[in-house]
């Protein structure tokens, strides 16, 4: 296996190298949100597309990244899958190196060479593997670490006694400080409520849109076909057309919602990821190194940020998506009207003998029989005009309650160093495992209905 030493182009470096891990089993290259924090990267300022894999029927969120890669500092600009894993991994995989041969150097050196530019353009790479060196200077750094936590821990511990403490409603001692007015039973609560809010609203299906469209191009050629029609109601097919077109702008709004949402859920998870992890880590290491700096602190703020930011694009495509609704729906509830008109003007036209031949026609064929009769399509109009109006008024009601969970997480964010009373409270640790556990269960819920 071997290793990527890469860099951001536009980001100045602190001196610490960078390394990917090339691994051509893997289909496409995938980068951690964690990784991105640690390698200094502003979330808010990401480039990030909702793609839609039609050969595994998902979507998924991908990140584009400028990079420059290798030692010879290669500019490449890289679009990765971002990841939902705790875990700071950066993969390059077979949808990157597949552009790339491969050659061995010598006993130390491998090189990627371009293909396209047949050898114009390559990077080197390193094997991975650690020095037995390196771990015994990580062991000894952790050895010594780990002598000062004993000292500063039972120092803590101490002044964490003498901390005025309260009973909640089940009799467990909660540590708390008299200044701190931020209620963590409540935001779970919220919290909870949010996961629920958003994996239980439902959208129209993608098949379900798509019978409406063409129901509606379908009806359009029909009466086209039909000269007194086309004479009575000439813009009967542009207005039918104009309707399947709103449809489909509807269409794509409830497909970036459904993108937006897995982006939102993704950074919502792992919020509570750090927050758990904040409250309960209960390695000696973890807890001297949070006592002797506040970066932890602040990388926790960092991703109430990144979700306080999900939640607005979140609200602002629903917002869209209500927007195209009403717009189908002004379409509809106009081209209806037309629609029962032309029927209206069919019938008279009809003489009875083609009205019975029409009738003969549908049930032996029933291809033939569609040209004229087109009460169905006309009721699936309706129908369809109905539902719009039904997912408008469902819209707005989603946007409204999304919008007050806002004020919560902005709460928590001022709130954060107050968490740090909550450590070693296995109360308050396990309410949070279990929204955890809930939040990932709303996910994989909503990852399912975006897929249909």
């Amino acid at each position: 296996m071997h290793k990527l030493q890469y860099e951001y182009t536009g980001l100045r470096s602190n001196g610490e190298k960078k390394y990917a891990i090339l691994d051509p089993s893997k289909k496409y290259s995938v980068i951690s949100l964690n990784r991105l924090i640690k390698d200094g990267i502003d979330i808010n300022n990401l480039s990030l597309k909702s793609i839609f894999l039609p050969e595994e029927t998902k979507v998924v969120v991908k990140v584009e990244l400028n990079l420059l890669i290798g030692k010879e500092r290669i500019e490449e600009e890289i679009l990765v899958n971002l990841s939902e894993e705790s875990k700071e991994e950066f993969y390059l995989g077979n949808d990157f190196l597949s552009s790339y041969s491969i050659e061995k150097i010598g006993n130390s050196t491998t090189k990627y060479y371009e293909i396209e530019t047949n050898k114009n353009s390559h990077f080197s790479v390193e094997e991975c593997e650690k020095s037995p060196k390196k771990l015994l200077n990580i062991f000894t750094i952790s050895l010594i670490i780990t002598v000062f936590a004993v000292i500063i821990f039972n120092y803590q511990f101490i002044t964490d006694l003498l901390l005025p403490s309260v009973n909640d409603e089940k009799g467990i001692m909660l540590l708390t400080r008299q200044s701190s007015k931020f209620n963590f039973s409540e935001f779970i609560m919220n919290a909870e409520e949010l996961g629920h809010e958003i994996d239980s609203f439902k959208l129209p299906s993608k098949e379900m849109m798509k019978k409406n469209i063409k129901n509606c191009y379908s009806l359009a050629n029909k009466f086209d076909q039909i000269m007194v029609i086309r004479n009575t109601i000439p813009q009967l097919k542009k207005n039918l057309n104009d309707f399947a077109s709103s449809l489909e702008i509807a269409e794509n709004s409830y497909v970036k919602i459904y993108g937006e949402g897995l982006w939102l859920f993704l950074v919502f998870e792992k919020c509570i990821k750090n927050i758990l992890d904040y409250i309960s880590n209960e390695s000696i290491v973890i807890y001297i190194h949070r006592k002797i700096d506040h970066n932890e602190e602040k990388a926790l703020s960092r991703s109430i940020d990144v979700l306080i930011e999900a939640l607005k694009t979140f609200c602002s495509s629903v917002k869209e998506a209500r927007e195209a609704t009403l717009k189908a729906e002004l379409y509809s509830t106009d081209t209806h009207k037309q629609v029962i008109e032309a029927r209206s003007v069919l019938n008279s036209n009809l003489s009875t003998w083609n009205k019975i031949s029409n009738y003969v026609n549908s049930i032996i064929d029933k291809t033939g029989g569609d040209s004229l009769i087109i009460d169905d399509k006309i009721a699936n109009i309706k129908n369809t005009s109905d539902d719009l109006k039904g997912i408008a008024k469902g819209l707005l009601n989603f946007k409204e309650n999304l919008e007050k969970y806002s004020n919560v997480f902005h709460n928590l964010l001022a709130n954060t160093g107050s968490l740090k009373r909550l450590e070693w409270n296995e109360h308050e640790v396990n309410k949070t495992t279990e929204l955890l556990n809930m939040i990932k269960k709303n996910h994989e819920n909503y990852r399912s209905k975006s897929n249909h």
